[in-house]
């Protein structure tokens, strides 16, 4: 199965897929959630408080050996990740 062809079809605008180990963790993006600057704390589950801190979420991702990131074709209140072509950068 190609899961990019997959998420385009489901109609994402973007997909990609990647291991796990080229993850790059930045605690410092915590910041937006504990502003709260996205609208979605204590809203969405993927969110803070309901994710756990960035440790643990760290470790949950690690937990997987692929990565699927799909993205929507709509903006959350204009913040855009940052995706490069060898790391994504979590919040």
């Amino acid at each position: 199965m190609n899961l990019v062809k997959e998420a385009i079809d489901l109609g994402f605008s973007n997909a990609a897929v990647m291991d796990t180990k080229k993850l790059v963790f930045v605690p410092e993006y915590r910041n937006f959630c504990e502003e709260n600057r996205c609208g979605c704390y204590n809203l969405n589950p993927a969110c803070p408080p309901s994710c756990g801190t960035a440790e643990e979420m760290k470790q949950r991702a690690f937990r997987y050996k692929i990565l699927w990131y799909c993205r929507p074709r709509w903006k959350i209140a204009g913040i855009r990740l940052n995706i490069r072509k060898t790391s994504f950068d979590i919040i």
